[in-house]
């Protein structure tokens, strides 16, 4: 931990100075502005777009991966064609209906919300191949004959159904069993802090296993992926699915040598009709980045205690100056100088950047591997059966305490706010609400 130190008011001036100079030359230059040729260029370009293919996210990939792998099945033993391709771009609603039917027999759907989600997935597959929306009437149809014939059929459960929910009096019993009653033993005694900081993060934050732990799936092996996602670029109207920076002008053969020239000046032109997640830089959990520590004055007793804010949101911000690093009673000992309320704690800069609660392999703490949900998943059910209760706790549990404990109490807005809770889709409602 690094903490600030007392300075004269030069030092600080030298100090603001040198992050301000670090900041600046940190930021990205600023693109060459285009002449009117060029933007008359574009133009010309942006005519025939038709769709820009985004940069998803590799776990979104993975899951079209997946669909595609069954929708390949589908068509190779029912429609006995392997132009998967044509058949997604004329496909019908029977077709649909059919392929949603031929899931539920081959694959172990035993949930409403599973078929949903092959669905939606199926939907975006559509949409990256096609450019266009599955038309909503269409969807419309789809959805009528799942609530009406194949959760029926199959029996399918409903996601609204009894689901445990953790109490506060359980936390604190956990809390307890797991501090002075559990004898279980661990390849590092990190792993018994971690499991107490997650119960206490789970439960009053409401967060979101993932934003804690590492539960993605296996890039896929058999290629569907890279089949999807192996050109990135954007679809013209006259050229279906290729990239536009690799259309040519018409009557111009490709094999001349000025052909490439004109690519080259249109690269520029192009790659402003591409859409690109830009890198994080960190790993996608919580960091010690994410993490403020404060020593703050208590306004009714007036003594000086630690304090913490913690962000589950990727954002964005320059790193303060670090200053030397010191040991725990050094922090605890800290006081604000002069009339200040508070005083920020900050981080080693090389800390910035990693995880909280990291994967332990042969007794040793990985430096960027985030904790398995696995072991998380198994350390709570393991430990509350130990600790005399009923059920496995999984993280779920502490997640719905959390949004049952707002719920009611304030606007739905706020409660999806912190439960980061799309209001579109009243998530709350159908699958919170016990």
């Amino acid at each position: 931990m690094a903490i600030p130190t007392s300075r004269t008011c030069t030092d600080q001036s030298a100090g603001f100075l040198e992050r301000f100079s670090l900041f600046e030359n940190n930021k990205k230059p600023q693109p060459k502005s285009l002449s009117p040729e060029e933007h008359a260029e574009f133009r010309k370009h942006a005519k025939s777009v038709q769709y820009v293919r985004p940069k998803l996210s590799e776990g979104t990939q993975n899951n079209l991966g997946v669909i595609l792998t069954k929708w390949k099945c589908f068509c190779k033993e029912l429609l006995d064609t392997k132009d998967w391709e044509t058949v997604i771009k004329t496909i019908e609603v029977p077709t649909m209906i059919d392929f949603l039917l031929y899931i539920c027999e081959s694959d172990s759907v035993k949930a409403q919300a599973l078929l949903t989600q092959y669905f939606r997935r199926f939907q975006q597959l559509y949409r990256i191949q096609t450019g266009n929306h599955v038309d909503r009437n269409d969807s419309e149809l789809v959805y009528k004959y799942m609530h009406a014939i194949l959760i029926p059929t199959f029996n399918l459960c409903p996601p609204n159904t009894n689901k445990p929910v953790l109490e506060m009096e359980a936390l604190h019993c956990i809390l307890t069993f797991h501090l002075a009653y559990d004898y279980a033993i661990q390849p590092l005694e990190r792993q018994r802090v971690q499991l107490s900081a997650c119960y206490q993060v789970f439960c009053y934050p409401g967060v979101r296993p993932a934003e804690l732990d590492c539960n993605e799936p296996k890039k896929s092996k058999d290629g569907t992926v890279e089949e999807i996602f192996g050109v990135n670029g954007v679809s013209s109207i006259c050229t279906d699915s290729r990239p536009m920076d690799s259309a040519r002008h018409e009557g111009v053969d490709e094999s001349r040598g000025d052909q490439q020239g004109e690519d080259q000046e249109s690269l520029v032109l192009s790659r402003l009709l591409l859409q690109e997640t830009v890198a994080r830089g960190r790993p996608k959990a919580l960091c010690y980045e994410d993490i403020l520590l404060m020593i703050v004055h208590d306004p009714e007793s007036g003594q000086l205690i630690p304090a913490m804010a913690i962000k589950f949101v990727h954002h964005k911000g320059c790193d303060n100056k670090p200053r030397p690093l010191v040991d725990a009673s050094s922090v605890l000992n800290v006081k604000p100088c002069g009339g200040m309320q508070c005083i920020q704690l900050r981080w080693k800069e090389s800390m910035l950047k990693k995880p909280v609660f990291r994967r332990v392999k042969s007794a040793e703490l990985s430096d960027d591997e985030r904790m398995a949900y696995a072991k998380l998943r198994d350390d709570m059910g393991e430990q509350s059966l130990n600790a005399g209760f009923k059920e496995r706790w999984t993280p779920k549990f502490c997640r719905r305490r959390a949004g049952n404990a707002v719920n009611g109490d304030t606007l739905d807005s706020i409660r999806d706010q912190m439960i980061r809770h799309d209001p579109r889709f009243a998530t709350s409602r159908g699958a919170y609400q016990n």
